[in-house]
């Protein structure tokens, strides 16, 4: 069974729509956010969740809650999708839902509903897009990063040595020797002794598919550069 679970909350207070996160009722969904689907749902105080957070098993679940189109709204005034680990989960029998323990539960990301597809869809054409051509891919950041896990864990020694990755924000890439740079970095360059510079941009060269990084010493491709001290 899954330890992952998921509830709408506030970004910055993790409190929910109808409790603070004491436990005290706000019912913030019956006016402020009256907007939101179960708005006439009723949970009114109960000293037996006091220090339980409402959460679901799934995100299809959630969304019996509160409607794809109710959470990117919500998301305007900082409220979003929370992926929460958690150990100690207990029914509720009272509202018929699953609490999560409040001290013992945490948070492993953020979910942004207008970033999500894109990310789905990243994640989604890993396989075919580490198999064939380019083998420069752009992506999400966070794709970026597990897609290079799965590259490390699935491809071959000699296609490893040819791959170079950049983020499709451009401010990260990484080299094929699995180490990561990011814009802002000090680094050198490979056949220079006057000290390090500073990443600056990426860029990917269409026509021999590799990163160049762009630094206050100039242009480089990335398997050239290195970390300081290296």
């Amino acid at each position: 069974m899954s330890n992952k679970y998921y509830r709408v909350c506030n970004k910055e207070t993790l409190q929910g729509l109808w409790y603070d996160y004491k436990g005290q009722f706000t019912g913030l969904i019956h006016e402020e956010f009256a907007f939101c689907t179960n708005n006439k749902l009723e949970m009114d105080f109960d000293p037996e969740i006091v220090g339980w957070l409402s959460a679901t098993d799934s995100l299809e679940t959630l969304y019996n809650w509160f409607s794809k189109e109710d959470i990117v709204r919500l998301q305007k005034w900082g409220w979003y999708i929370h992926e929460f680990e958690a150990v100690d989960v207990k029914f509720y029998e009272r509202f018929q839902h699953q609490v999560i323990n409040q001290e013992t539960s945490k948070v492993l990301r953020v979910i942004d509903l207008d970033e999500e597809p894109v990310r789905e869809a990243a994640l989604a054409n890993y396989k075919e897009l580490y198999e064939g051509e380019p083998l420069t891919w752009e992506v999400p950041v966070d794709a970026f990063i597990k897609g290079a896990e799965w590259k490390e864990n699935n491809l071959s020694e000699d296609l490893k040595l040819r791959c170079n990755f950049i983020s499709v924000d451009h401010k990260v890439a990484r080299n094929s020797y699995g180490e990561f740079f990011k814009i802002g970095d000090e680094v050198g360059h490979d056949g220079h002794d006057d000290g390090t510079a500073k990443i600056l941009s990426f860029e990917l060269d269409e026509e021999s598919n590799e990163v160049k990084a762009h630094t206050s010493k100039g242009w480089s491709h990335i398997d050239f550069i290195f970390t300081d001290g290296k």
